[in-house]
């Protein structure tokens, strides 16, 4: 406790006794932390009045040639002075970034899907994908389940948006496969969005301009099922994932609205926007194929 306003003179005597005390405590807070904590390992946060005792060290001079300057000084405006110094060494402490790697950051869910939306949707995993992961979350039980969506374009450029699609799902789907190994893992699209999982799954060349990312055999073996609509592997490959693939071929379904041009056999072109925007091929959403698709998905988990 401070005892009356005792005046400071330019000799600085009273600096040096206001600051010895201060050292004092700072040393005695050390102390008490030390006592209190034997066996914890050190962390920066607990040298926290050992810093303010430095602190303290450095202000004091300065302190003192501001009194000289002054020849005189309230001691109660000094330690308010030294006082609002180690509030700011706390400062700087507390808000320096604890940095907490990924694997602790975040668990991993029992079960995550990567969809990728369909063209022009936005971000997000659009409006059938959202469909298809509340039936699926419906019927897991109490199981955990993360949604990871596709970050890409989905412009009507297909051919760099869906190679875009494809990487990010690609690193996304691999890293879960490191980081979390008992997930289990779904893969879904719709539209555009599914030829970006044909890109990671059954894609062994790129052409076209299309870009392959295909996932390794160790990898597609996390994968405990594939949902897509609207797929046009049909158009380009002859038929859907289910029918064609070794690796996804019976965890995979492959669903195609009637009259769908877009997953209907058919010439190797692109697809147009009338293709794209076309009433079948806007059906999904409205109709029971995402609870369809999660009901054959929830069977394989």
């Amino acid at each position: 406790m401070w005892q009356g306003p005792a005046r400071v003179g330019c000799h600085g005597r009273g600096v040096g006794r206001l600051t010895k005390r201060r050292l004092e405590v700072g040393q005695q807070d050390d102390q008490y932390h030390a006592a209190a904590s034997p066996r914890r390992k050190a962390s920066p946060y607990q040298k926290t009045s050992g810093a303010a005792h430095d602190l303290l060290k450095q202000v004091a001079p300065l302190a003192s040639v501001a009194i000289c300057q002054h020849c005189e000084v309230n001691a109660r405006q000094f330690a308010r002075l030294l006082g609002a110094a180690v509030v700011t060494s706390w400062a700087a402490l507390l808000s320096a970034p604890i940095l907490i790697t990924s694997a602790s950051a975040a668990s991993c869910p029992d079960i995550e899907v990567t969809f990728a939306r369909a063209t022009n949707e936005p971000p997000g995993v659009g409006g059938v994908g959202q469909a298809f992961v509340d039936s699926l979350r419906s019927q897991v039980g109490g199981r955990s389940l993360g949604v990871y969506p596709v970050n890409y374009p989905a412009t009507e450029d297909w051919p760099p948006s869906a190679s875009a699609g494809a990487s990010d799902a690609s690193a996304h789907v691999q890293s879960m496969a490191a980081n979390c190994p008992n997930t289990r893992l779904v893969l879904g699209g719709y539209s555009q969005g599914a030829m970006v999982i044909d890109l990671i799954t059954i894609a062994r060349a790129s052409v076209a301009g299309f870009i392959a990312e295909t996932l390794s055999a160790d990898v597609a073996d996390h994968v405990a099922a594939v949902a897509v609509f609207g797929n046009p592997t049909d158009r380009y490959l002859g038929g859907p994932i289910s029918a064609i693939s070794p690796w996804y071929g019976s965890k995979a379904i492959d669903l195609c609205a009637p009259g769908d041009p877009i997953c209907s056999p058919g010439g190797l072109a692109l697809p147009t926007h009338d293709e794209v925007f076309s009433t079948a091929h806007l059906s999904y959403k409205q109709s029971g194929m995402p609870s369809q698709a999660a009901t054959f998905v929830a069977s394989h988990l």
